[in-house]
């Protein structure tokens, strides 16, 4: 089965899908790029590390790995940020759930002995190193929450993925929409031409308040004068 002007077809399809998909790829990535990674809350929770982690080489020095436990709970409860507490070995010393990719960012930490982050896993990671008032070296590893408006790329894939399936599915109904009644009217136009005085356009085409409706007016007008001939 042939499909009549399909080049006409397929270039106002193709033409509107690539316009939405430019424009929300510019969006979701100027959304990206911009988007506070840590957010303003995870800068304040940062900052706090620092004396968080002193004070805990402090409690662990001074009273032993349970005191630690209770010191690092109490933190937890009051800022909402965990924490767990290391040697340069990588040893957690407070006895608390040690959280996954902490191992390899412990140990990358205690090497360039400066604050390591790690923004792949759930919750944002940050290892801070922290030297005590007896010269032992720990490291401090704070769990800070994602907010939960804070996307990752993962989900701004899928939503962008899913406003393209859904600008894929309008463009292909505005693409029918605009060639169909164009389609109907050449092939009324061909019975003319081949013979067929009384073709004439669809009263539904017609009723079209555009100028495609107009077209198919002026159409059927001609034909009727032809046929008077």
């Amino acid at each position: 089965m042939k499909f009549p002007f399909r080049n006409l077809y397929l270039k106002i399809f193709i033409w509107f899908w690539l316009a939405m998909i430019i424009i929300n790829v510019v969006l979701f990535a100027a959304f990206a790029l911009t988007r506070p990674t840590p957010t303003r809350r995870s800068w304040r929770d940062l900052a706090q590390t620092g004396p968080n982690a002193q004070k805990a080489a402090e409690v662990y020095e001074q009273s032993g790995p349970q005191a630690l436990n209770a010191s690092l709970q109490a933190t937890e409860k009051s800022s909402g940020v965990g924490a767990t507490f290391f040697d340069e070995s990588g040893k957690e010393l407070s006895g608390r759930p040690v959280p996954p990719a902490a191992a390899e960012l412990i140990a990358k930490a205690a090497e360039s002995r400066d604050i390591e982050f790690n923004f792949a896993v759930e919750n944002t990671l940050v290892a801070r190193p922290v030297t005590s008032a007896k010269g032992q070296r720990y490291i401090y590893l704070a769990h800070i929450p994602r907010p939960p408006f804070q996307p990752t790329f993962q989900s701004l894939g899928l939503r962008l993925l899913v406003v393209l399936v859904i600008g894929g599915i309008f463009c292909y109904w505005l693409a029918r929409y605009l060639t169909t009644p164009v389609l109907k009217l050449r092939a009324t136009t061909n019975e003319l031409a081949e013979g067929n005085l009384g073709a004439r356009v669809s009263t539904k085409l017609t009723k079209r308040r555009d100028e495609v409706g107009q077209l198919g007016q002026d159409f059927n007008s001609m034909a009727e004068r032809w046929s008077r001939w």
